[in-house]
């Protein structure tokens, strides 16, 4: 029998061929093309498996979530996205080893639609990672690595000194999709155990007071330019926030 059909050869290749060789060694054989094949990967989103192959990487997976994004909105492509989140490749890798990329997603999603301002979409974001049950997201280490990510480009990557409005549409969004994923972590009670409890209820109070600060700044009008802001949405992003506390009988 040719070594090269030997199975446990062939996984062993898999994982040291690099990655821009795998489309010349799907010509070899139909076994190979099956091996070698890296569709499956994309389709069932196993980018934790993906960015262990030799010659992968965040970038390269960073632009397959951009390039899904981008078919399902119909946008042209915003290199600075990309550009901007590469600054924070260590916390994406921890995101991808532990399977919270659908963060990411998220994110990129709301990245394209707020500068575009495409409300609709928004809040249909919005509502479906509310209303997403079957979301995991590991112990608060594992966590904490996401939301670094957001509070990061947060703080770094909106000052859109040119356009205020889009600066405050940014910070809004941005928040919501904060809050929404610590008050989902926060249901979980296999996350608060005793080691981490501490750590948890510290997290849950800040979200309590950022939420307080939120309400306090809409309600001075910061969002009443109804020209640019859609009252139905800012409508629609209130009443989210206030299923969004976290009372100390949910920890």
């Amino acid at each position: 029998m040719s070594l090269l059909l030997n199975d446990d050869i062939l996984y062993y290749l898999r994982g040291h061929i690099d990655i821009n060789d795998y489309d010349k060694m799907k010509n070899v054989s139909i076994k190979h093309r099956t091996l070698f094949d890296l569709k499956p990967l994309v389709f069932y989103k196993l980018y934790d498996t993906l960015l262990n192959i030799r010659g992968s990487s965040v970038d390269i997976i960073l632009n397959i979530v951009d390039n899904n994004i981008r078919k399902k909105y119909k946008f042209k492509k915003n290199k600075t996205i990309i550009k901007k989140l590469l600054n924070y490749s260590n916390y994406i890798t921890i995101c991808i080893n532990n399977n919270n990329i659908f963060i990411i997603e998220y994110l990129i999603a709301i990245l394209y639609n707020t500068s575009k301002r495409k409300y609709e979409n928004l809040k249909n974001i919005i509502t479906e990672l509310y209303d997403n049950d079957k979301i995991y997201y590991g112990d608060i280490g594992d966590f904490c690595a996401s939301l670094t990510i957001i509070t990061k480009y947060f703080k770094n990557n909106i000052d859109y000194y040119y356009n205020e409005n889009l600066e405050l549409l940014y910070k809004l969004n941005l928040s919501i999709l904060l809050f929404i994923n610590v008050k989902k972590f926060s249901t979980d009670a296999d996350n608060i155990i005793n080691t981490q409890r501490e750590s948890c209820i510290n997290l849950f109070n800040m979200q309590n007071t950022k939420l307080d600060e939120y309400f306090e700044i809409i309600n001075q009008g910061v969002y009443a330019d109804k020209q640019y802001f859609k009252k139905n949405y800012i409508d629609n992003i209130v009443n989210l926030m206030k299923k969004l506390y976290i009372s100390p009988i949910d920890i």
